[in-house]
């Protein structure tokens, strides 16, 4: 903010204050746990709680997924969502918004955390979805508003913050290579399950998942919504 002269500085004031957003900071009763020392605050849209790690789990995976991967995070997140837990995403296209949607079709709203300003929606091509969870849900993002342009680096960053907010991450599909698995090693990093959906192994959208099965043993591969659940809580015990 030093940078910047104070004509700039009141602008950006009156910005923050004709917006419906706010800003979560540490020490205050809404500030999500997972999220200290990996963000200084948070800005949020929505009335839905900010996701905790002992509530909430973040579904990952391809973005260019099969129609298999995409009925997958549909019925675990709803099915997972149905079970109280708050399903968390980056909003992006593939497995995320396929969850986000299976989410929505219950009474627990989940929470999309944007790689963006919450007043520059993520992708554009979710602004609908989007919209409705700053309603319905929650929207969070470690960037302020008037941050557009998503680099890799707030990418990579937003996964990390991912894996930290909440609980456990479940990965339904990624290539090899994937810049989709850095979710799965940050979960792993913080020591949160890391679960994976086996899908078929002439797909090259599993082969990142079973490369991960086959590499690291705390990896744990789940079918259906009741086996993601129960490894979670053998975690926590």
């Amino acid at each position: 903010m030093r940078a910047h002269d104070e004509e700039w500085l009141w602008q950006r004031a009156h910005h923050e204050a004709a917006t419906d957003h706010r800003i979560l900071v540490p020490g205050e009763p809404d500030w999500p746990a997972g999220a200290t020392g990996i963000a200084l605050c948070l800005w949020a849209q929505g009335p839905a709680p900010a996701p905790q790690p002992t509530t909430a789990i973040t579904i990952a995976g391809s973005r260019a997924c099969t129609a298999y991967g995409a009925n997958q995070a549909t019925d675990l997140a709803r099915g997972l969502s149905e079970h109280g837990l708050t399903v968390t995403t980056d909003g992006g296209y593939g497995i995320a918004v396929a969850a986000l949607r299976g989410a929505l079709t219950t009474g627990h709203p989940p929470v999309a955390v944007l790689p963006s300003g919450l007043d520059q929606l993520h992708p554009a091509g979710h602004r609908g979805l989007l919209t409705t969870l700053a309603t319905d849900g929650l929207l969070l993002s470690a960037y302020p508003p008037g941050a557009a342009v998503v680099t890799r680096n707030r990418l990579a960053h937003t996964r990390h913050l991912l894996a930290a907010l909440t609980g456990g991450t479940l990965l339904v599909e990624a290539a090899p290579r994937s810049s989709v698995l850095d979710s799965a090693r940050h979960a792993l990093d913080l020591g949160r399950p890391t679960l994976v959906v086996p899908g078929p192994v002439t797909s090259i959208h599993a082969a990142g998942c079973l490369d991960l099965l086959r590499s690291d043993p705390r990896v744990r591969p789940v079918g259906d919504a009741t086996d993601v659940l129960i490894d979670l809580e053998t975690h926590q015990h």
